[in-house]
This record gives C-alpha cells, structure tokens and sequence, in this order.
C-alpha cells in the first residue's frame, strides 16, 4: 500500500482484497479481525488474543498458530510485542507498506488518502473556460510533479527477497527455468504510438449528456496527443474516472473546462498504478521462477529417473509452465503470472504427485517383484514338497 488508509472501512478492505499469492479466505479473515482489533484506522497495537483469533477463524489452536505464523513469515503482519503470560496477549500489526496490500478495491474504489496538490506554475494557470493543449498539460503535470511530497523507498516484498537471496544449488538437469515469455496482453491493450481515428467517438457518444457538449478542437487534438503518448485506453481510463468524480456534473456548467484542471492528475494516477500493476507482475513471475526451483530441486533428488518418470516430470512442467501462455481470462482472476507463481507454490506444498507418480510406482514395482519371487518359491517348495511325499509313498509300498 502506497500511502495511508483513509478510514478504518478503508484498512479493512484493503486486509480483505490483499493480493498475496498464497493466501486464502481464512488468511483474509485472520487480516480482518486484526484490523478490527487494532487502533482505528492504522492496523497496530491488535491484541485479539489466540482464543478470540482461533474463534473467528474456525479453528483450533495449534492451526491457528500455523496461520499466524505463515503470515508473520509472508510479512503481511508483524508481531510486535509477545504475551506475557498473565494476561497480556500478544500485539500485532499489519505491515501495509506491503505491496500486496491495494490501494484500491477491484472495483476502483480508492482505499488510501489522496490530497490534492496545488498548481502554483504561473504559465499553467488554467481557467476553465480556456480550450486545453498539450504544452499546458505537460507543464501541470510537472508542477505536480515538483510539488508532490517525496515518499519513502518502498519496501521490496517477501517474494522478492526470497527470489534474490535463494541459493540453494539448482539441480543440473534443470539449471534454468524454461524461460515462457507472457502472451502478449489484448484487453484494451493499445501501445503508446499513433492512435486510430476516431479512437474516442464511443466514449464521447456514450458520455454526451454527461458532458453537455463535444470538446473543441483544441481540446480534442491535446486528448489525441496524451493518446499517442500515454495509449488510448489509459486516457480513455482517466476520462471514466473523471466521471465518477466525487463533486459530480449537476452544478458543472463546464465539465471539459473542469477536465483541464483535473485531468493531468487523473492521468498521473493512471500512470503509477500501471508502473504498481508490472512491478506486481516481475514479483510474480520472480515467485514463481523460485517455486518452481524447488519443486524441480525435489525431482532432482530422486535421480536417476526411468524413461517413464522422465515423461511424468515433463508433462508437469508443461502443464504449469502454461499459466504463462494459456489463452482466455487467468484461472485466478489476478493475472496469468499470478496463475504461474500459484500453481507451482499449490505443487510445492501438496508433493503428491511425486508420491504417487514416481515414489508410488517404485514402490509398486518393488512389491511386485517380491510377490512374484514369493511366488516362484512357494511353486519350487510345493515341487520339492511332492517329490518328497512321492518318494516316501514309494518307500511304503516297496516295504
């Protein structure tokens, strides 16, 4: 989270939506009554205590440790002071400058504190009644920009560390993961560059009522030039989202006048959640890359492989590796690199198909070989066994 929950509401949605790829609903719950017990609105100082904790969750105690664990070690809390036996429960806080903590629900609402900055350039004054272009937009944009508090470095995540500072041997035969490049992405996915004409005739058709007239022409070839810049659909994004600006249009005798003045910021937000969405993307598919060391690093150790295992541990890695490339929408609903990184952690954690398609086999062929020499003692014991009574049937008679 890049910034401050603007209410307790807000801290507790942003705990609910948490984006870690390997949490569950319960991990979610367990986030949620922290927020609940903790100080309003900041998530600190929570001493639910284990019993109150396992009771919310469903679970029993020693689960419940596990669960609280887990996420102490995912560094989604920190526990930050112990229970002291006489009473006391332990305190705990949500680490929010976690990326996996969003600043906006998946419906866009925003969850952290948005100040507006003030435009103190005096070449981009703008009033609203003036046609925009494309030197003022520039200008504004870069007074915000001056203006803009510095903030602090943001903290890498867990799964970055991990990535980096893993340095475990990988086995020889799977040195380099097989390198997937991503589909590449087609939903509203225009590349900054020439734009089509008429690329916004719909949305200003759509939206024709709600603007109360078409932009001039000045405003239109400066919205035609963030296109070629920025791409299409991410104006296209900030003009929805000045539509759902929170003064709204009754009073506005001028929305595009408005539009001057606040849609550079509304571009800016748009440019730093796409930087926030790829920095999501290298961090899962950096995850994934280490799960799936590990999981090939198991496979290593029960070397040397038959032909047959040979062929089970490739079409594993086939059908994992395919979260990259599969087309459609991601399995998950994140992103087809979030797919990656939790299908190869969902193949770590349950190892079964290794026991039972590889471990499961070698024991069944063993076993096997013993019954069959089992049973090729028993018939050479019954054969021995009827020479012996023939003999001595021979013998009686004989006698």
């Amino acid at each position: 989270m890049q910034g401050t929950p603007k209410s307790h509401r807000a801290l507790c949605l942003t705990s609910m939506y948490c984006t870690h790829p390997e949490i569950d609903c319960v991990d979610k719950l367990l986030l949620v009554c922290l927020a609940q017990y903790g100080d309003h609105g900041t998530g600190r100082n929570a001493r639910p205590g284990n019993t109150n904790i396992a009771g919310a969750l469903g679970l029993k105690d020693r689960a419940t440790d596990d669960r609280l664990t887990k996420n102490l070690n995912r560094g989604l809390i920190e526990r930050t002071a112990r229970a002291n036996g006489r009473g006391l429960a332990s305190a705990y806080r949500l680490c929010l400058e976690s990326p996996h903590y969003p600043d906006r629900t998946p419906g866009g609402e925003w969850l952290i504190e948005q100040t507006a900055q003030p435009m103190n350039c005096a070449d981009t004054t703008l009033q609203t009644a003036q046609p925009m272009n494309c030197a003022v937009i520039e200008q504004t944009a870069q007074c915000e920009a001056i203006n803009r508090a510095v903030e602090p470095p943001k903290p890498r995540s867990a799964e970055a560390e991990t990535a980096q500072s893993m340095d475990r041997p990988l086995p020889s035969t799977y040195q380099t993961p097989t390198t997937i490049p991503p589909e590449p992405r087609t939903e509203n996915n225009q590349q900054p560059g020439k734009v089509a004409e008429g690329w916004m005739d719909g949305w200003l058709s759509k939206n024709h009522a709600t603007m109360k007239a078409v932009p001039s022409k000045a405003i239109r070839a400066a919205l035609d030039t963030l296109a070629e810049k920025h791409g299409a659909p991410l104006v296209l994004g900030a003009l929805n989202d000045f539509l759902g600006r929170g003064q709204g249009f009754v009073d506005l005798k001028n929305p595009w006048g408005m539009w001057q003045t606040e849609g550079p910021t509304l571009i800016d937000i748009r440019m730093q959640d796409k930087a926030n969405h790829e920095r999501a993307l290298k961090t899962s598919r950096a995850t994934g890359d280490n799960y799936r060391a590990q999981v090939l690093a198991q496979v290593d150790a029960m070397r040397p492989l038959s032909a047959e295992e040979e062929g089970i541990v490739q079409a594993m890695v086939n059908q994992l590796d395919a979260s990259l490339t599969k087309s459609g929408p991601p399995e998950y609903g994140h992103s087809k690199e979030h797919d990656y990184a939790q299908n190869w952690f969902m193949c770590l954690q349950s190892p079964d198909w290794l026991v039972d398609n590889i471990a499961g086999k070698r024991r069944a062929a063993v076993r096997a070989a013993e019954l069959k020499e089992q049973d090729t003692l028993w018939k050479s014991n019954e054969g021995n066994m009827e020479a012996y009574f023939g003999t001595q049937a021979a013998e009686t008679t004989k006698n």
